[in-house]
């Protein structure tokens, strides 16, 4: 979660988003890019998830997005490496917006 504006240098930035893109094909990193308030920069934080659409947060709904976040993982927690799990779109709208 983020308003999705780099605070560094941009060598550092595609560092960051090289790393992440990396770790996020080879299933090792999951990514849920989400922009905060209505100023977001939704284009730089999109480079970070080559998987997922970048949310942005309606509202400050925090607490539906961490309702959801705790369901999710709680449904991964009980999976077996390698199940495909699936997200609740339906919760997802009630907290995020594309």
């Amino acid at each position: 979660m983020t308003d999705g504006a780099p605070n560094g240098s941009n060598a550092e930035l595609d560092r960051a988003i090289s790393r992440t893109n990396e770790l996020a094909n080879n299933r090792r990193l999951t990514i849920f890019p989400i922009g905060i308030g209505e100023a977001a920069d939704m284009n730089c934080l999109e480079k970070f998830s080559p998987k997922r659409a970048t949310l942005g947060l309606k509202g400050m709904n925090f607490k539906g997005f961490f309702e959801w976040l705790s369901q999710s993982v709680s449904r991964t927690s009980q999976s077996m490496p390698g199940d495909a799990i699936k997200l609740d779109l339906e919760k997802i709208k009630s907290w995020g917006e594309l």
